[in-house]
């Protein structure tokens, strides 16, 4: 997805510069959207038509050979990787869940190089489990908005393969996914803990994953607090949009305000599931947003007659759960130096809600 964004304003803004997208390049100068980049596209040479079986066989957009090629070049340590943000995941949760948090925590692991708190280049093994996850973290939004939390928590991997190739999620907008069918099934499977992974060296240490999947937490909540203030904004019709910046997934939000659809229905129905809280003061975050959670199976006209009152109490409770998220995220190192309020970032990235 492509949104507006003026990443000379973000810049001192910690967290909330997360929300850019990762328009860079890894350590070997690789893009890391690959074919969604604007200014760092992959050649022409790239890419080859698909002959893999199922939907995306001769498809007419093609697949990333040489993404393809490196992941397999990569793969021991990539998969290492990845098992590593699968095993830094709360015990307690379901195998599916498990796999949802991980995935999107790698997906958005190369952040942490590009703004803060790790340093140097974005290590290339990094870049390229972020792009396998990307695919990975759709599919889960996918198959919970099908299914349901409950019914994604029954899912195995050929379950999601099969749902994969009947709703055409190997195809995206400008390409076919570049992994052969043996490999997605295998990624999955790595991910829902099903097949062990060998060790590799070439990853990044145990204190980087520990501190990749703690900040991700914390993005994750960032993101649920822009889906929620986005919705009421919206459905209320008393929202100043933001203009500099959105986020990922706000098309999902605009899209489930036009049809007057529910968000526990929508493609972002499974930011209703909430990692455990582990760092800081995030269970007193979550019990602030635990107040709303009505709102995710509430229509949008349902949510226009919410009164003032209420309006204000939910405007309150976001920004005191911002305050909570940038001062934890300043404890892992993700500075911020800008002086605005939690009330005054939210007017400015997601849109104010006025009562």
């Amino acid at each position: 997805m492509i949104y507006p964004v003026a990443p000379q304003l973000m810049a001192d803004l910690g967290l909330m510069r997360f929300l850019v997208p990762m328009e860079d390049v890894d350590g070997d100068g690789r893009s890391l959207l690959e074919g969604r980049s604007i200014l760092n596209r992959p050649a022409p040479g790239d890419y080859r038509q698909c002959r893999y079986p199922g939907s995306r066989r001769m498809h007419a957009k093609p697949m990333n050979v040489k993404a393809l090629s490196i992941y397999v070049s990569q793969r021991d340590s990539v998969d290492h990787w990845i098992s590593s943000m699968l095993g830094a995941q709360h015990i307690n949760l379901s195998a599916p869940q498990r796999f949802l948090f991980a995935s999107h925590a790698a997906y958005h692991t190369p952040k942490l190089w590009l703004y803060g708190p790790e340093v140097g280049p974005v290590p290339p093994v990094v870049a390229t489990a972020a792009k396998i996850c990307h695919g990975v973290y759709e599919l889960a939004l996918h198959c919970v908005r099908r299914h349901s939390v409950a019914g994604f928590d029954q899912m195995d991997a050929d379950a999601m393969i099969r749902d994969a190739e009947a709703h055409d999620r190997l195809i995206g907008r400008n390409e076919v996914c570049a992994g052969p069918p043996p490999m997605i099934r295998e990624t999955l499977r790595l991910l829902l803990g099903e097949v062990p992974t060998k060790f590799a060296d070439a990853t990044p240490g145990p204190a980087d994953v520990g501190r990749a999947v703690s900040v991700m937490q914390l993005y994750w909540r960032l993101e649920r607090l822009a889906i929620l203030n986005t919705l009421v904004g919206l459905s209320t019709k008393r929202a100043t949009l933001g203009r500099v910046v959105t986020f990922p997934n706000a098309i999902r939000v605009i899209q489930a305000v036009q049809r007057n659809q529910p968000l526990s229905t929508s493609f972002v129905s499974a930011y209703q599931c909430v990692p455990p809280a582990g760092a800081g003061d995030l269970a007193a975050a979550d019990r602030l947003m635990k107040r709303h959670r009505g709102l995710w199976s509430r229509t949008p006209e349902e949510i226009e007659n919410t009164t003032a009152s209420s309006l204000e109490s939910f405007s309150k409770d976001m920004a005191d759960v911002l305050d909570i998220l940038r001062e934890t995220a300043r404890a892992f190192g993700v500075i911020e130096q800008r002086g605005l309020c939690s009330a005054q970032l939210i007017e400015f990235l997601f849109g104010k809600v006025r009562s």
